[in-house]
């Protein structure tokens, strides 16, 4: 509705809700009882993706011109779309809008066995990176800080943070009503997430794209991040949004002719974005993803090894060990591969069996060790990006299926759980209840996502003028989709290995340079940057130089910015998430009106 994630502020606001209303009924919390039941509120907005989406995407596609343009092997796309992703082309179930039918049963099957395999091998890969990155090399998972901020104000409500904290969530209310308020009665004073400014750069950086961000979130996270980082994730992030796309239409158009002939003047920033993402970048971002693996796994080679070599490692953290972990994702990984081999036969066996194992533990090991260093955490989808695509490409498969399904990965459950288990580190909270509640907040999010997906297509349709983020959303993916699955997308291999021989030198060399001579340099920075888009970059460098050079002057101090940064950024994100949830209701209403007076 809003065209953007509200999770990441609406999750405070929602917990601090909870404690409230529970205070009446003289309920209260200590500190360690409100850490999980923020995380609680995290996990349920967080945790697992609503898969059910995917078939309601389907649904709209199947019957799309995208599907009946395009074909494979002679046919339309739509006529090769198997049964078990979504009902056929000439089902009368796709024109009832509700999941709850007969022809769904197959793909809501399908998605709740990839739901489950998909939490088993995160908590199991969870589990080993906080053995790496907390327990052994001990890295200090910066947002773990604004986390126990959180749990200290509910429980405790220290009176010598209160006057930072209101002030802070004034501030945050008060952008709030500027920016998000007038959506509530269908006005827009000020675009969210973004105002676009792509066409500022199209007459002297064509290609480039650019856009000042509208969500407050995204600058005080700056608060948290390292300067360096915050510096490297902006250059590495505006040399490939900005100026390779730039050059790739002007310097050398025949790199990538598609792109160059493609691109005209005009063209917005999700334009841009989405034709350079399939045009130039499909195939090097598969070539950095393995690039970081490479130099991560390197870097921590002594921590990994040890962990293997050990006959018995001493287990501090009260979670279940490395060995029985790395087990349970063999197991379910495995089940992954069989599930995929099953439905696709076709598909050669080692491209899941890669995927499935290779790409998870790289994926685990780079954003715990991302979260783990800066604080941040890799957008989702963003590794493994196009990885299962490519490797697709370089197989003779020819079929819808087989591009848009693949076997499970792991993805956001690595970043977060080192940072949560670091916080109940630091308030004597028991790890091994965080791995139970990740487990019931993931059964419940999914249950309550089939309800909420089913429920909003219910409302209206998908996509409609009621959800406007979903015509955006749901065309541009067609549009991926169709191209790919007809082998319309250029990849060579030249455009995976060079890209990624070019990052594994910057890193390797930039890392030693700092390790050496104290150079102001942050591999984990370029790799955040390179999965970033250039606005979100900017807005964390703005954010970040903020709380370097600004604040401390505010606060009187140095030290005294440090003790009140985590409840700035606290106080900064409840304001905000408060406005956010407040709005979304009054929208989810206004939306919902037709249905009156049934």
């Amino acid at each position: 509705m809003l065209g953007m994630s509200t999770a990441s502020v609406s999750i405070f606001f929602i917990t601090i809700l909870f404690v409230e209303v529970s205070r009446l009924f003289y309920m209260r919390f200590n500190k360690q009882e409100s850490l999980i039941l923020f995380y609680a509120a995290w996990w349920g907005a967080m945790s697992i993706p609503i898969f059910f989406d995917q078939i309601v995407f389907r649904a709209y596609f199947v019957k799309s011109p995208f599907a009946w343009s395009y074909k494979i092997g002679g046919l339309p796309v739509a006529e090769v779309i198997p049964e078990w992703l979504v009902p056929s082309y000439n089902s009368p179930a796709l024109g009832i809008r509700t999941l709850f039918q007969y022809d769904y049963l197959a793909p809501l099957a399908i998605w709740t066995s990839v739901g489950i395999l998909t939490l088993i091998v995160e908590i199991s890969l969870s589990i080993v990176t906080t053995k790496m990155y907390v327990e052994i090399e001990r890295l200090p998972f910066p947002f773990a800080s604004v986390d126990v901020a959180m749990a200290t104000f509910v429980s405790e409500r220290p009176r010598n943070i209160l006057k930072t904290l209101f002030s802070s969530i004034l501030v945050g209310v008060i952008w709030g009503i500027i920016v998000y308020a007038p959506h509530s009665i269908g006005a827009q004073l000020i675009p969210i997430p973004f105002y676009d400014l792509t066409w500022a750069l199209e007459n002297f950086l064509p290609g480039g794209i650019f856009a000042i961000p509208t969500q407050l979130s995204t600058y005080i996270i700056g608060f948290i991040v390292p300067l360096d980082a915050a510096t490297y994730m902006t250059i590495s992030s505006s040399f490939i949004w900005v100026i390779m796309n730039s050059l790739f239409v002007t310097t050398f158009p025949n790199a990538f002719p598609e792109w160059s002939r493609e691109y005209s003047k005009g063209m917005g920033l999700m334009a841009v974005q989405s034709r350079s993402q399939v045009r130039v970048w499909f195939a090097p971002q598969v070539g950095f993803s393995i690039a970081i693996a490479i130099f991560l796994i390197l870097k921590g080679r002594r921590t990994i090894a040890s962990m293997i070599k050990a006959k018995k490692i001493e287990n501090t953290l009260g979670l279940p060990s490395v060995k029985k972990m790395m087990l349970l994702f063999v197991l379910a990984s495995s089940c992954s591969v069989l599930l995929e081999k099953w439905l696709i036969p076709d598909m050669p066996l080692w491209i899941p069996l890669f995927y499935s194992f290779g790409m998870s533990f790289f994926i685990a090991i780079t954003t715990a060790a991302v979260a783990g260093e800066i604080g941040l955490t890799l957008p989702s989808g963003a590794m493994p990006g196009w990885t299962w695509q490519t490797l697709v490409y370089f197989t003779p498969y020819q079929g819808y299926a087989g591009f848009v399904f693949s076997p499970v990965v792991a993805s956001g459950g690595p970043q977060l759980f080192g940072r949560q288990v670091k916080a109940a580190m630091d308030t004597n909270t028991k790890q091994s209840d965080l791995i139970k509640l990740w487990i019931l907040g993931s059964v419940l999010t999914m249950v309550v996502g089939l309800v909420s997906v089913d429920l909003f297509w219910r409302m209206a349709p998908i996509p409609s003028s009621a959800y406007p983020m979903t015509i955006y959303i749901f065309l541009g993916r067609s549009y991926i989709d169709s191209m790919i699955v007809t082998r319309q997308v250029k990849v060579i291999t030249e455009q995976v290995f060079i890209p990624l021989l070019a990052l594994l030198g910057v890193l390797t060399v930039g890392d030693w340079i700092s390790r050496t001579f104290g150079l102001f340099f942050s591999s984990l920075g370029i790799i955040m940057g390179l999965f970033s888009i250039p606005y979100t970059a900017m807005s964390t460098f703005i954010g970040s130089a903020i709380g370097r050079f600004l604040m401390p002057r505010l606060f009187k101090g140095k030290a005294r910015w440090d003790d009140a940064k985590s409840y700035v950024v606290l106080g900064l994100f409840l304001g905000e998430g408060m406005i956010v949830v407040i709005v979304m209701g009054l929208a989810m209403i206004a939306k919902s009106s037709w249905l009156w007076p049934w």
